[in-house]
C-alpha cells in the first residue's frame, strides 16, 4: 500500500486496469450452481407465496394497503411498513409474520431463482461486476446481484447452498479477517484497538466482553456485541443499532441496553471519536480525502466521511489482493 498512498494515477494504472481482465474472467466464467435444487426451491417458495397471498384479502406488494390492513388489525397505523417496523410488530401481531415471510420469499424468487432459471443454460450463472459501482470504490454486482445473496436466515442459506464447484473441482473460500476494524486501528492509532490485533485476540469476542462485562457469552450476545462493535466504530446511534440487531439477527434488545453497550464500547476505544472529528474537519477544509490505496475522493456534506474512508480502504485492499 505504501507504494500507492496519495498516488491516484499509479493506483489506477497498476491495480484498477489490471483488475479489468480478472473481472472479465469472472463474468465470462460465471458461478456454477445446482440448477435442479434451484428449480425445487423456486417451486416451493412460489407455492408458499401463493398460499400466503390467498390468506390475505389485499395486495401484499402495496405498502399503502399493508399499512391500512395492519392499522385495522392493531387499531393504530404503523409508522412504516419497512422490515424493522414489521419485525417490531411481529411479536404481538401474528399477521405481520406472514407479510414478512411473503416479502422475503418474493425477493428470493424475483431476484434469484427466476433469473437463475431463465439465464442458466449451461449450469453457470453469470452476472455483471462493476469496479466503480459504489462511491467507496467497492465492486457492485447486478443482473443478478451475486454479492448480496442472503446468509443470515434459513431460506437465504438454502439459496447459498446451491452454489457448488463444477464436477471434478473444489471450491476454495478466502476471507480478509476483520479487515475493517483493523483499518480503523491503523488510521486512528487507538491503543486499545491496536492491542486487540497485535496480541492476536478476536475483535468481536473482545468487544462482546466489553459490551456485557463478562468473559463468556451466548451466540446471541456475540451477535449483539459484534453488531454494536462494528457500528460504534462508524458512529451509529442507539436507535439505528437497535434496528440493525433486530433486522439482521431477529433479536429484540431494549433501547436502554443498546445505549449502555454503545457507551461502554466508546469509553474503551477513546481515540476513535477524536480521529473522526479531526478527519472530517480536515477533509472539509481540503475538499477531499485519500483512501489508503491512493484514491482521491471529493468531500461531500452529510456524507459519512469516516465510514467511506474505512470502506473505501477495505475496497482498495480487496482489489489489491
Amino acid at each position: 500500500f505504501d507504494l500507492f498512498y496519495g498516488k491516484s494515477g499509479e493506483w489506477f494504472n497498476t491495480v484498477e486496469l489490471t483488475l479489468q481482465s480478472i473481472i472479465c474472467d469472472m463474468e465470462n466464467n460465471g458461478m456454477y450452481v445446482d440448477i435442479q435444487k434451484i428449480a425445487e426451491l423456486d417451486r416451493i417458495w412460489s407455492n408458499k407465496i401463493n398460499e400466503i397471498e390467498s390468506a390475505y384479502e389485499l395486495n401484499l406488494r402495496s405498502p399503502k394497503q399493508v399499512m391500512s390492513y395492519l392499522g385495522a388489525v392493531t387499531g393504530n397505523n404503523p409508522r412504516s411498513t419497512d422490515k424493522i417496523s414489521l419485525m417490531e410488530l411481529s411479536g404481538n401481531v401474528p399477521e405481520a409474520n406472514g407479510i414478512l415471510e411473503h416479502r422475503e420469499l418474493s425477493t428470493l424468487v424475483s431476484r434469484y431463482t427466476k433469473p437463475f432459471l431463465s439465464g442458466c443454460t449451461d449450469g453457470f450463472v453469470r452476472g455483471n461486476f462493476n469496479p466503480c459501482g459504489a462511491r467507496t470504490g467497492r465492486l457492485s454486482s447486478s443482473n443478478p446481484n451475486l454479492q448480496n445473496i442472503p446468509a443470515r436466515y434459513t431460506n437465504g442459506r438454502l439459496l447459498r447452498s446451491c452454489f457448488i464447484p463444477p464436477p471434478g473441482l473444489s471450491m476454495v473460500v478466502g476471507d480478509a479477517s476483520q479487515i475493517e476494524p483493523r483499518l480503523v486501528a491503523y488510521f486512528t492509532k487507538d491503543r486499545a484497538l491496536e492491542d486487540v490485533f497485535l496480541t492476536g485476540k478476536d475483535f468481536h469476542g473482545e468487544v462482546t466482553k466489553i459490551a456485557f462485562n463478562k468473559s463468556t457469552f451466548t451466540p446471541e450476545e456475540r451477535f449483539i456485541g459484534k453488531t454494536c462493535g462494528l457500528a460504534v466504530l462508524y458512529g451509529a446511534y442507539p436507535e439505528r443499532l437497535q434496528g440493525e440487531i433486530l433486522k439482521y439477527g431477529g433479536i429484540r434488545v431494549p433501547l436502554e441496553q443498546v445505549d449502555s453497550i454503545r457507551n461502554r464500547i466508546l469509553k474503551y476505544f477513546t481515540s476513535i471519536p477524536r480521529f473522526k472529528d479531526n478527519m472530517e474537519r480536515e477533509s472539509r477544509y481540503r475538499g477531499y480525502y485519500w483512501t489508503y490505496g491512493g484514491r482521491k475522493v471529493p468531500f461531500v456534506e452529510k456524507v459519512p466521511i469516516f465510514n467511506h474512508l474505512i470502506q473505501g480502504s477495505q475496497a482498495d485492499y480487496i482489489k489489491l489482493c
